[in-house]
């Protein structure tokens, strides 16, 4: 089945989550708001929430697998507010968040006008050593568009229900997975469909939790919610 499958809210582990929130709630120019979750910070636009920062007992301790790519007006402004520049790349820099979270930020190609804020989301990269494969697993989930990356292989989705303008890539990095990702996603889906695509599930509903997490068939780490 096509199309089954509604992008919700991205998430992000934090050791010291308020410290977190307050920076990518600058960043994004969102408000952020308490969950009644202990610890749970939510990053909101007038029409919802974008980003969960959640409690984590651990450090971040090697390279995220999924980062976002930033259209950034100053890389200067992001370190001010308490980023650091980790490598520089033709066209973008390699940036961490105040936890050493990567982020990717590219040059505005506009100049900002009063009140922007000082970065858009433009797309979330999820490294893998097939991304073509894992990229129409997804787009077979969604229903969304797939385009050529730069290397004109088909991984790059566009048009993914929920993401509104933001792309989704998927980047050629053989790294081996030593651990969960940070930061993860959230849809609306029926999980039994997901299962019988070649999601597995890692956690079912319980005392805690209503909603189910799950790993995609690369093993990246999402969490589905029943649809609306």
């Amino acid at each position: 089945m096509t199309g089954d499958v509604r992008f919700k809210e991205l998430c992000l582990a934090a050791h010291d989550p308020q410290r977190v929130a307050r920076f990518w709630a600058e960043v994004l120019g969102l408000e952020a708001r308490p969950h009644p979750r202990p610890g749970v910070v939510g990053l909101w636009r007038d029409d919802g929430p974008v980003l969960w920062v959640n409690p984590a007992d651990d450090d971040k301790v090697e390279k995220n697998r999924v980062h976002p790519d930033l259209l950034v007006t100053s890389t200067e402004r992001l370190v001010e507010l308490g980023a650091r520049a980790v490598a520089e790349h033709e066209g973008w820099t390699v940036m961490a968040d105040p936890e050493g979270n990567e982020l990717c930020a590219f040059p505005a190609p506009e100049p900002p006008r009063p009140g922007d804020p000082p970065a858009l989301l433009f797309a979330l990269c999820v490294d893998s050593a097939e991304p073509e494969l894992l990229a129409a697993w997804w787009a077979e989930r969604t229903g969304a568009d797939v385009g050529p990356g730069p290397d004109r292989a088909p991984r790059w989705l566009h048009a993914v229900p929920g993401l509104g303008g933001v792309i989704w890539k998927f980047v050629r990095v053989d790294d081996e997975r030593r651990s969960e990702n940070r930061l993860h996603w959230d849809v609306e889906a029926d999980v039994e469909v997901l299962v019988a695509a070649g999601a597995t599930v890692a956690r079912r509903p319980d005392d805690e939790i209503d909603w189910t997490v799950l790993h995609d068939p690369q093993g990246n780490v999402f969490c589905a919610f029943d649809p609306a």
